[in-house]
């Protein structure tokens, strides 16, 4: 929502603004919209490796051992991951 609040605002003065200044009010616009939204992607990518992480570590704590015992030595992704390095 917050990447729209500069469209909207020019949407709603547009009847005040000057042709001239309307290129660069819009273009002020989308490279608040690019920002945000590299932004929000970047908060995403972070959030989902954070799910991860969190979710792997309960694995190698607790879930393996509800496993049938052929499993129960196996190990999360990123720990096998991180022992590959």
């Amino acid at each position: 929502m917050p990447a729209f609040l500069p469209a909207v605002l020019v949407i709603l003065w547009g009847q005040f603004l000057k042709i001239e200044h309307a290129f660069w009010i819009w273009s002020i616009c989308v490279c608040w919209f690019v920002c945000w939204n590299i932004f929000a992607g970047w908060r995403l990518v972070r959030h989902l490796k954070e799910v991860s992480l969190r979710s792997d570590r309960h694995y190698d704590r607790v879930g393996k051992y509800d496993l049938p015992p052929e499993y129960a030595d196996s190990e999360s992704a990123t720990k096998a991951k991180r022992r590959r390095k």
